[in-house]
């Protein structure tokens, strides 16, 4: 509705006031409503989430029957409606919230000749069977197809194929051919649809109207949530002597919207509740099939994991002693010491969050931003240098142990780290609570270099257990990680080692590290003097292996046999299986033997029978072959009874090598 018809239909109320409650949403230049001269809703307070969303509350003084009229951005409708709460306090009743509402700009457009996207090829094709004029009007007809064609020296894109009083004639069209739609109901529709695609491109505004009865003066209070940029943090740390270091940190606000601050309470939450888009502010279709068929609904820097509980960190700081730093002399005024700040916010917790009250209202312009201090605090922190190999092969970084005992959490930012005077570094803190501690890295310690070498030892049976034909063997695999440590500098210091674990390997030296991390271990190392020194980190890792006596290899047998600490009864009992296998194995091969002759006689038979085919029997070969014949076959008796005799003791030995395991038990 626009403003003529709202004023229209406002006279026509008894005595109702239209409040434009100003909230802050973008609008284009120029689309600010009046407001109303009777009463206005002001932004009182915002509060500013760090997963993205703002919480804006507006309260004034209405009086009577009221219409609150609020202008909403089209982008944050969808927001506004799903979050939009309205109460009036003081004995009036809201009775409802009104707003326009319009189908998508494609479906309306459905019904009509052009599309968004269109194209001059879509908008005369979509114009078959409608009369057109071309040029000066010299060529009428009803257009029949439009084809796209290679463009022409004539400029043409499209070629139109018209029926003419003269019959079928083709014409190609351009994008400066001149085009006449004769009718007038096809004109109108254009005209409409343009101003469709033009009012949808151009206002980018809704409105919601809060109606609200009652009785004198009330107090009414409207607030929503809505996307905004996300409030940052930004961080000094200036390391001082001792465990006396300041932590200032800033809050960066920005108001991109078009709506001033005035004296706005300001809150700033570190937390992130869940918060998602729904389409709400545009009408929903669902689609439909169009077969017979039922369709299926569509549907940089390194960061350091915490130390665990109980397993160094937070709890031994304060019983470190500080580290020592070299004495530098500068000139005072040019050293950041975080000098002439203070923080202009209470901490206090809310819930499973934390935010920031700042203490004074806060006036910004549309378009603008602000640093606000939040926290100067001096906190407790140990400087170190942390080696890890998956950040640099040699050179650690040299980095803090930050404990906040700001009194606040810390919502996640840059830290940028002064020391000695000067800038030192930069690292990424990720959200910190309360009395929790992370470390941090800021620059390479080039004063320190570590060289890392793994070795692994040979497998060492530690146990074998025998049991019902099955031996179960369990095997020590060690390795050792050798961190060697070239000391440049004689300044004392700590050198923090991050040592990943991988696996099921168990740490066996040093007996417990000095402190455990989801991921592994980190083992302090003092330094105090120019020199090497050395940090030996030994894993193991224990392997079962379970495998049947009876098909055992003997090569199997000897590796285990080799080892030093297998009990002499499982050496003893593996000595005889290796003694049984052997003479099982030499009767097989005298069976195998036996069998081959026989096959090589019968391969000769067989030869000797397809000679004796083709020949007299009356001839001398054929009376060699049949004396040939009788010998092989007193051969072939003799192997016969020797090949009985070969698997009968094939099947002994087989059977007491059986015997032997199903009868061993050993643990």
């Amino acid at each position: 509705m626009n403003s003529r018809g709202r004023a229209h239909r406002r006279a026509g109320v008894h005595r109702k006031a239209v409040i434009v409650l100003t909230l802050l949403l973008l609008a284009l230049p120029g689309a600010a409503r009046a407001v109303s001269e009777e009463a206005t809703l002001p932004l009182r307070s915002v509060t500013l989430y760090s997963s993205g969303v703002g919480h804006f509350v507006h309260s004034g003084q209405v009086s009577g029957t009221v219409e609150i009229v609020i202008p909403v951005p089209r982008t944050a409708l969808d927001d506004v409606l799903k979050t939009l709460t309205v109460e009036d306090i003081s004995g009036g009743t809201v009775r409802a919230v009104d707003y326009q509402v319009s189908d998508p700009l494609s479906r309306r457009l459905g019904r009509l000749p052009l599309k968004p996207e269109g194209t001059l090829l879509s908008l005369l094709q979509g114009m078959t069977g409608e009369t057109i004029s071309v040029g000066s009007g010299a060529l009428r007809g009803t257009l029949i197809s439009a084809e796209p064609v290679a463009e022409t020296d004539s400029g043409a894109v499209v070629l139109l194929m018209l029926l003419t009083a003269d019959g079928l004639q083709s014409v190609g069209v351009g994008l400066d051919s001149r085009i006449a739609v004769e009718d007038a109901g096809l004109r109108a529709q254009l005209a409409e649809a343009l101003d469709m695609i033009r009012t949808a491109r151009t206002v980018d505004s809704r409105e919601l109207i809060v109606r609200a009865e009652g009785r004198g003066t009330r107090t009414i209070v409207a607030a929503y949530v809505r996307e905004v940029p996300v409030w940052k943090a930004t961080y000094r740390l200036v390391i001082g002597d001792g465990d006396r270091h300041l932590l200032q940190g800033w809050a960066l606000v920005e108001n991109p919207v078009g709506e001033q601050w005035q004296n706005v309470s300001l809150t700033l939450v570190a937390g992130d509740p869940v918060s998602f888009r729904m389409p709400l502010a545009s009408p929903l279709y669902r689609e439909r099939p169009y077969t017979g068929f039922p369709l299926s609904e569509t549907v940089l820097p390194p960061h350091y994991a915490d130390a665990l509980p109980g397993r160094g960190g937070a709890e031994e700081l304060a019983a470190a002693p500080p580290s020592e730093r070299r004495s530098i002399q500068v000139d005072r005024a040019e050293v950041f010491a975080g000098r002439g700040v203070e923080s202009a916010a209470d901490a206090q917790p809310a819930g499973v969050f934390h935010r920031y009250v700042v203490r004074r209202p806060v006036s910004m312009a549309a378009g603008s931003a602000s640093m606000v201090p939040i926290v100067q605090s001096h906190v407790a922190a140990e400087l170190l240098s942390i080696y890890d190999p998956q950040t640099h092969a040699s050179l650690p970084m040299s980095g803090v142990r930050l404990v906040n005992s700001s009194g606040a959490a810390l919502s996640a930012g840059p830290i940028v780290v002064y020391e000695g005077g000067g800038y030192a570094g930069e690292a990424v803190l990720r959200y910190l609570g309360q009395g929790g501690e992370r470390l941090l890295s800021f620059s390479y310690d080039q004063r320190t270099a570590v060289n890392l070498q793994t070795d692994m030892t040979p497998e060492r049976v530690t146990r074998i257990r025998i049991d019902r034909g099955v031996m179960t063997t369990i095997s020590s695999l060690r390795r050792q990680h050798r961190y060697r440590i070239d000391s440049r500098d004689a300044a004392a210091r700590t050198l923090l080692i991050q040592h990943r674990r991988e696996g099921d390997w168990r740490l066996v030296e040093p007996a417990r590290p000095d402190e455990q991390y989801a991921d592994g271990y980190r083992f302090r190392v003092e330094l105090d003097a120019v020199g090497g020194s050395e940090l030996l980190v030994t894993e193991e890792r224990a392997r079962t292996e379970r495998v049947s006596l009876s098909t055992i290899s003997a090569d199997r047998i000897q590796v285990l046999l080799s080892q030093r600490e297998i009990p002499p009864a499982v050496r003893e009992a593996l000595a005889r299986i290796r003694s049984l296998q052997s003479d099982y194995a030499a009767a097989r091969e005298q069976r195998r033997s036996v069998e081959q002759r026989i096959d090589e006689i019968y391969r000769e038979q067989e030869r000797i029978r397809a000679n004796m085919a083709a020949l007299d029997h009356a001839s001398d070969l054929y009376q060699r072959y049949v004396a040939e014949l009788t010998q092989q076959e007193d051969r072939l008796a003799v192997l016969r009874d020797r090949l009985h005799d070969a698997r009968a003791i094939e099947q002994r030995r087989a059977a007491a090598l059986e015997r032997f395991i199903a009868n061993l038990a050993i643990d």
